[in-house]
């Protein structure tokens, strides 16, 4: 009896030992874990401008792909931006004043396409591998540039208004703002970021921006606009088939810019082509809205103008007289004409190719 008493002492010591090393087993696993994870957090974080606030919007993420990481930073962003957009009791207040009213309309709207930014960034970077971004870092680093513009555009819109409540609105978009600017650092960054964590392939990341902006093919225009958008912008008008022609003689659909462009549907992603045959169209344009005080201002991706003037006749001394306000990702104006009194062209945010065109101040 006491031998049986003995065999059964001996064997719970063995599995409360054998308890004990699964335990120290899992709990080194874990902090080793924990331990990888938080120096991947550090690296990711070290180019940003404002470290602590880049490691406490990592928080969320478990992983220790530093792609992930970085995509995390985007999304903290997003809901950011979405979270300020939300009516939220300042900016209800900031709706009933009449001063500011206008303003925190432009500031909703062109947030919306800082969101649309962000997404792309988020959406292109979900795509590639992390020893090949630098295929996609300057279109990357483009759409966090214009992110981060839009935001200050937003707080310039109320400075014009109201300086109080332009203060308000720069302490909503204070945490954005330093995520946008923490997430522009990792890209440009990225390269130091990959070195520091042994990422193979460093060598084919490059955060330079000097290289060749037309294409190879002896082409005047950039490399990112296709064989089909180069052969329309070089097309004479007799070879063109447009969606819509604009005539002051009533030959066209219209004879005015504003009603051809309503034709286009918002959010559209085909090629649409407006011909505007010769004349004066004395009209206010605004594509996608986003400015108040330029003639015509284009917020629409790929936007092409050739053989047109843009032309602002005010001469109010207390606003900008744009004749262009130009927010245009991966835009093309050749042989091009813009007249204003002061700030005649203004690029706002993003990527634009000009070619053979003219600026000119009365």
């Amino acid at each position: 009896m006491a031998n049986n008493a003995l065999f059964v002492v001996v064997v719970f010591v063995a599995v409360v030992a054998s308890a004990l090393a699964v335990f120290f087993a899992i709990g080194f696993y874990a902090m080793g874990k924990t331990s990888t994870s938080n120096k991947v957090v550090k690296s990711v974080c070290r180019p940003s401008d404002f470290k602590e606030t880049c490691e406490k919007s990592l928080e969320s993420s478990n992983s220790s792909d530093p792609k992930e990481l970085i995509r995390t930073g985007f999304q903290a962003m997003i809901t950011e931006i979405k979270k300020v957009l939300a009516d939220s009791k300042t900016l209800q207040d900031l709706k009933k004043d009449e001063r500011t009213k206008d303003a925190l309309s432009v500031c909703k709207e062109v947030l919306g396409y800082a969101i649309d930014d962000l997404e792309a960034s988020f959406n292109k970077l979900g795509k590639y591998d992390i020893s090949n971004i630098g295929d996609i870092l300057l279109r990357i680093k483009v759409w966090l540039s214009g992110a981060l513009t839009i935001q200050q555009t937003c707080i310039d819109s109320f400075a014009e208004k109201d300086s109080e409540a332009a203060e308000k609105m720069k302490n909503i978009l204070k945490t954005s703002q330093g995520l946008n600017k923490n997430t522009l650092g990792m890209m440009a960054g990225i390269a130091s970021i990959a070195k520091d964590l042994n990422i193979p392939s460093i060598d084919k990341i490059t955060t330079s921006l000097h290289r060749r902006l037309l294409s190879d093919n002896n082409s005047e225009f950039p490399e990112w606009k296709s064989h089909n958008d180069r052969r329309l912008l070089q097309a004479k008008p007799g070879n063109i088939n447009p969606n819509v022609v604009v005539a002051k003689d009533g030959s066209g659909k219209y004879n005015s810019i504003v009603e051809a462009l309503a034709e286009v549907l918002p959010k559209n992603t085909q090629r649409f082509v407006i011909y505007i045959k010769a004349g004066v169209y004395n009209e206010k344009v605004n594509m996608r809205a986003g400015s108040r005080t330029a003639m015509v201002a284009v917020n629409a991706k790929n936007f092409k103008a050739k053989d047109i003037g843009f032309e602002n006749t005010s001469s109010n001394e207390s606003e900008q007289d744009v004749a262009l306000s130009v927010s245009d990702d991966q835009g093309v104006f050749y042989n091009c004409h813009f007249n204003g009194y002061q700030d005649t062209l203004y690029a706002n945010k993003e990527m634009q190719f000009f070619r053979d065109c003219v600026i000119t101040v009365p």
